[in-house]
């Protein structure tokens, strides 16, 4: 619906297809993680190799995202890029006082220490 309002505001005709708004909701990733939930709910346990197989994917997703993230990183044009007074403030906030204020939350309470520095990182 969203899409379909969008298209008749701009330029475009209006145009709905449920085909089209399906197949970009349903994403394939999106769908694996509905398949992984009600498997786990299910309690249903998927043989050694299937399992074997998909701990290998699992294992391949960080090396591939940073090979993607190099190739992003390499493609984005450096001369236009600028540093004033407001980005500063904003990566200051992201990447000190974010962590700084999560860190003075969870260090006292009696949560794990991988669940702190997860939450410390992810801040």
């Amino acid at each position: 619906l969203g899409v379909y309002l969008i298209q008749k505001d701009g330029k475009g005709e209006g145009h709905f297809s449920w085909k089209q708004t399906l197949k970009k909701v349903f994403s394939p990733p999106l769908l694996g993680f509905m398949v992984g939930v009600v498997l786990v709910l299910m309690h249903v346990t998927l043989p050694d190799f299937l399992m074997e197989d998909f701990n290998y994917i699992g294992n391949l997703t960080i090396p591939l995202s940073m090979i993607f993230i190099g190739i992003s990183i390499n493609s984005v044009d450096l001369s236009n890029l600028h540093f004033d007074r407001s980005n500063f403030l904003i990566l200051f906030g992201r990447f000190l006082l974010a962590p700084l204020v999560m860190s003075l939350l969870v260090i006292p309470t009696p949560l794990p220490t991988l669940m702190k520095q997860v939450f410390i990182m992810q801040s």
